[in-house]
């Protein structure tokens, strides 16, 4: 996972509102592609039709992060899609934004660097998109989860 591999954010490591805050900010700054508008536009709800979304990420009110964190802390167990969307680009999960006619599972299935981005997003089970997703994702947990209770026992 990114996490132990160090190659998550600190603000992601242990999120907060305001770190969730500061790192669209930065993720926005450091490397914003036009096909993550809609995630953004989603999430921050510009006032006008503006494409400047640092400007709506600095005005936007720091509890509005607050259901993202609580989701990542594990406090709640589902979230709504348009925070599904800002951590995978908070992450830089490929393929991006989410497809539901993709199947993440058969094309994505044996690429070292998607799986840590899939693991990541599936902590918790993430309690988005559909049945097929949700059992691919738990899948991954589980993996995961066994993984490490085995590197434990070493």
């Amino acid at each position: 996972m990114k996490k132990e591999k160090g190659k998550l954010s600190l603000n992601l490591v242990a999120p907060t509102p305001a770190k969730l805050k500061q790192e669209c900010s930065i993720v926005y700054s450091e490397r914003y592609k036009e096909k993550d508008g809609k995630t953004l536009r989603l999430f921050f709800l510009p006032k006008d039709d503006s494409t400047d979304y640092g400007i709506s990420i600095r005005n936007t009110d720091t509890d509005r992060f607050k259901p993202l964190s609580n989701f990542l802390k594990g406090k709640t167990s589902e979230t709504e899609d348009k925070n599904i969307e800002l951590l995978a680009w908070l992450i830089d999960f490929e393929p991006r934004p989410y497809n539901f006619k993709f199947n993440y599972e058969a094309e994505l299935g044996d690429l070292d660097d998607n799986k840590t981005d899939r693991e990541e997003l599936s902590v918790n089970e993430r309690g988005y998109g559909n049945s097929e997703q949700k059992n691919f994702l738990k899948k991954e947990k589980d993996e995961s989860k066994y993984s490490l209770e085995r590197n434990e026992k070493k």
